[in-house]
């Protein structure tokens, strides 16, 4: 049986690997952030909300991540009503990896599920990952599991209150994959924009 947990700091081996494997790199094990994560484990504090990394576990092993966060970077652009608007509605996958000999079991479908149910609960507006232009399984996946790619130099637009704004396309050899998650929000297109339409 697989149950989904919030990592804890003796998962710090298992997270390390599969951080490693969703990143394509080697996590330098006395890195900053595994030093956090091996004193508080998968929930920290940081500016606009929290980082989460919540795990897979099968038969008493972390098989599966995925490592959500607000995108600080973006929030801390915008103007300061933005912000306050925006703060914990919108999140960012950072990471999601599934240990080889776990894939195609489902594993990285249940942990997006989590991530967007934990949102939706909390009135997010949408969930987007950034996504390797050269890998085209991940692309794959995310466009499977009904995220919207964002691969041509189109933003998307939506509604806050203090007015319009966008999320644009990167330019930096990766895709922006995005979803609305509250129920009968979708996202569509013009030949000008990607659009967030509210139920």
């Amino acid at each position: 049986m697989t149950v989904i947990r919030l990592a804890t700091p003796p998962d710090l081996t298992a997270v390390r690997e599969l951080l490693g494997i969703a990143l394509h790199d080697t996590i330098d094990p006395t890195s900053p952030a595994l030093k956090i994560f091996k004193k508080r484990g998968g929930r920290v504090a940081v500016p606009f909300g929290q980082s989460l990394i919540h795990v897979t576990e099968t038969a008493g092993n972390v098989t599966g991540l995925i490592h959500t966060a607000p995108p600080v970077v973006w929030l801390q652009s915008l103007p300061h009503a933005l912000t306050q608007i925006l703060q914990g509605r919108v999140q960012q996958i950072e990471a999601l990896a599934v240990a080889p000999e776990h894939r195609r079991t489902g594993t990285a479908t249940r942990l997006i599920d989590t991530a967007e149910k934990l949102l939706r609960k909390q009135r997010g507006i949408f969930n987007f990952a950034k996504v390797r232009a050269d890998d085209p399984a991940a692309l794959a996946f995310y466009t499977r599991v009904g995220y919207t790619l964002l691969t041509d130099q189109r933003p998307l637009v939506f509604d806050t209150k203090a007015g319009p704004l966008d999320l644009a396309k990167l330019d930096d050899g990766y895709h922006v994959a995005v979803k609305a998650v509250q129920p009968g929000t979708t996202i569509g297109e013009t030949k000008y924009c990607y659009y967030l339409t509210p139920a």
